[in-house]
C-alpha cells in the first residue's frame, strides 16, 4: 500500500503553529502590560481584558496545530507504520 503525504501542508501548518505561538505570547505580554498597576483607567482595563482573551484564543489554536502537526511521530506516520507491518 502506498501512503501519500501532503508535506507542504504539514510544513505550512507547523510554521503556522510557531507563528501563532509567538503572536499569542506577544499579545498576552501586551495585555499584562496594560493590566499593570499604574494609572487607574477603565479603558485600559477593558483593552487589557480584550488582549488577554485574544491571546488565550490564539494560544489554544496554536496548541491545536502543534499537537496535530508539530509532534513526532504524527498520526499519519503512526498509521503508515502500522499498515506496513
Amino acid at each position: 500500500m502506498k501512503t501519500i503525504i501532503n508535506q507542504k501542508l504539514i510544513d505550512r501548518n507547523k510554521k503556522l503553529s510557531m507563528v501563532l505561538f509567538f503572536a499569542s505570547m506577544a499579545v498576552l505580554i501586551f495585555g499584562a502590560y496594560l493590566a499593570w498597576p499604574g494609572t487607574v483607567d477603565v479603558s485600559r482595563t477593558v483593552y487589557s481584558w480584550i488582549a488577554l482573551m485574544i491571546g488565550f484564543i490564539l494560544t489554544r489554536i496554536s496548541i491545536y496545530f502543534t499537537a496535530r502537526f508539530g509532534q513526532t511521530p504524527r498520526y499519519d506516520e503512526v498509521v503508515g507504520q502500522v499498515i506496513e507491518k
